[in-house]
C-alpha cells in the first residue's frame, strides 16, 4: 500500500483504513508507517492506539495490533502523551515481539522486522 495517494494524502488513507475496522488493513497501515518512519498527527496516533487496545495484549496471532502500533511508534513519543503509557503497557505483555517492539520504541529505535 502506498500512504501518499494523489488525492487526500497519506493521513486520510490511514484514517480510511482505520474506519474499516479490519485488523489486517490497519496492520498493513502500521507496517507502512513503520517502514517509512512516518510520524502521524496526534489524533491519528491516538486512534491507532485506541484500535490496538481493542485486542488482547498477549495475543500470539500473526496480526497483533499492539505489536503493529508499537513497532511503528519509535518517532511518536513527542507527538502524543498517549504513546509512552501505551508502550509501557506493551512492556507487560507475555508476547515477546510486543515487548521487543515497545522496548525499541521507548529508546526511539526502529527495528527491521521479519
Amino acid at each position: 500500500m502506498r500512504l501518499a495517494p494523489p488525492e487526500g494524502g497519506k493521513w486520510q488513507a490511514v484514517q480510511e483504513l482505520l474506519d474499516t475496522n479490519n485488523d489486517g488493513l490497519v496492520w498493513g497501515a502500521c507496517e507502512a508507517l513503520r517502514e517509512l518512519r512516518l510520524i502521524p498527527p496526534r489524533e491519528l496516533i491516538e486512534r491507532l492506539i485506541d484500535f490496538a487496545r481493542r485486542f488482547p495484549l498477549d495475543e500470539n496471532q500473526v496480526v497483533n495490533q499492539w505489536f503493529a502500533v508499537a513497532a511503528a511508534a519509535p518517532g511518536w513519543l513527542e507527538q502524543s502523551p498517549a504513546v509512552r503509557p501505551f508502550l509501557e503497557t506493551c512492556m507487560t505483555s507475555k508476547n515477546y515481539q510486543v515487548t521487543m517492539a515497545a522496548s525499541a520504541a521507548l529508546e526511539g529505535r526502529y527495528v527491521k522486522w521479519g
